[in-house]
C-alpha cells in the first residue's frame, strides 16, 4: 500500500487503470462459455464444435 502513497497518484487512477483489464476478463469468459443447449431463434445447437 506504500506504494500506491509514495507514488503521489490517487487510489482511483489505479483503479481506473483495471477497468480495462477487467472488460477483457469478462469477455475472454463469455466467449469461451458454453451457450444455450437447447434450440433456440437462431437454429439448431450445432454438432460440430471442438
Amino acid at each position: 500500500m506504500d506504494v500506491i502513497n509514495h507514488s503521489l497518484k490517487s487510489g482511483w487512477m489505479f483503479l481506473v487503470a483495471l477497468i480495462p483489464l477487467v472488460g477483457g476478463i469478462l469477455l475472454l469468459v463469455w466467449c469461451i462459455s458454453d451457450g444455450e443447449a437447447f434450440d433456440n431463434a437462431y437454429g439448431a445447437v450445432p454438432t460440430n464444435t471442438l
